[in-house]
């Protein structure tokens, strides 16, 4: 992986992987319902500006989750990531939390995302790379811009989790594209 940091802070890291062309989010410590809004609106601010179809998804060093995570994640935030231009998610559980079964019932609510639980990077990485391969015929790839209209909407909901969130967000590192 060759790695450009876009954000970070106590318990989130973005990334942009540019030899595998996708969002590569590092999660870490306890992930309190706060933390994890925070960290959402930074997530969906990168997708302002560029579309990633492919996120490599890392809970390895999460050490702790609130209850309260999970149906948030399901009504405000993981529904808008089609909007957003996500297609393939690979989401890594962290080892030290028995959050595999909390992680398949959240999957559950996306049928229209190609998502797949893994219980270490390694795996979640070769699998996103067999994505890529057959990215002729799976993803917009070169991507394809937004329209005016889904731009708007996703303005909309970055600002409406910035809201959630209690933040107002400033400029993300520019991403390659």
């Amino acid at each position: 992986m060759i790695l450009r940091r876009l954000y970070s802070d106590a318990h989130l890291s973005i990334y942009f992987d540019s030899s595998n062309d996708w969002l590569y989010v590092e999660w870490m410590g306890e992930l309190t319902l706060p933390v994890v809004q925070t960290a959402c609106a930074r997530i969906a601010q990168c997708f302002l500006a560029h579309p990633y179809p492919r996120v490599l998804n890392d809970n390895t060093f999460v050490t702790g989750i609130s209850w309260s995570v999970a149906p948030w994640l399901i009504r405000a935030f993981l529904p808008h990531l089609r909007l957003a231009g996500v297609q393939q998610l690979a989401w890594v559980c962290s080892p030290s939390l028995p959050g595999l079964s909390m992680v398949q019932a959240v999957v559950t609510w996306l049928p229209h995302l190609d998502i797949a639980v893994f219980d270490e990077l390694e795996a979640g990485a070769a699998w996103l790379q067999r994505g890529r391969r057959a990215a002729g015929f799976r993803f917009d790839y070169p991507y394809a811009p937004r329209t005016a209209t889904a731009q708007t909407q996703l303005d909309l909901v970055v600002q409406d989790l910035a809201c959630q969130a209690g933040l107002v967000l400033g400029p993300v590192a520019a991403t390659a594209g």
